[in-house]
């Protein structure tokens, strides 16, 4: 019982650290052998795109233009959701991936106005230049916004 209490209160404090680190803006959190870099460290720019739907709803979209990771390494990004005339929760999903990178979760339900994603670059992944990843958001109405941001994977 002692070891399952001591595994909870690691994983909260695990959690509360990485969360505190985020906010504060550090530019790096050293642990677990992995480095996070915060939220836009290591990307260019963003792409934004507006998409209507029936009674005068838009979604705008804001994706990164590229992100660099580097083997080993876990790379946080967001994607920037803005709702006009609804407040319906979005799905983002982020597919394309080159082979040895994950992303946390591939598919999320979204009802704030950003999204958070993890990537994570195996020591084997592969090593790529700009590659396409595609980021699509689903909203109400058939409003989709389909994006790509560029990846590239370093030794």
């Amino acid at each position: 019982m002692r070891s399952l209490v001591r595994v909870v209160l690691s994983a909260s404090l695990l959690s509360m650290t990485v969360g505190a680190l985020l906010l504060t803006g550090c530019s790096t959190w050293h642990g677990l052998g992995k480095d996070i870099g915060k939220v836009g460290a290591g990307m260019e720019g963003k792409n934004t795109v507006t998409v209507s739907g029936t009674k005068a709803r838009q979604m705008t979209v804001s994706v990164p233009r590229s992100v660099t990771i580097q083997r080993g390494q876990t790379k946080v990004f967001e994607v920037g959701i803005e709702r006009k005339n609804f407040t319906e929760d979005v799905r983002v999903k982020v597919s394309q991936l080159p082979n040895g990178v994950t992303v946390d979760d591939s598919s999320k339900n979204v009802e704030t106005d950003a999204v958070i994603f993890i990537l994570e670059a195996a020591y084997s992944a592969n090593l790529v230049s700009d590659q396409a990843v595609k980021v699509t958001v689903d909203g109400p109405s058939d409003m989709q916004s389909i994006q790509v941001f560029r990846l590239t994977v370093k030794e």
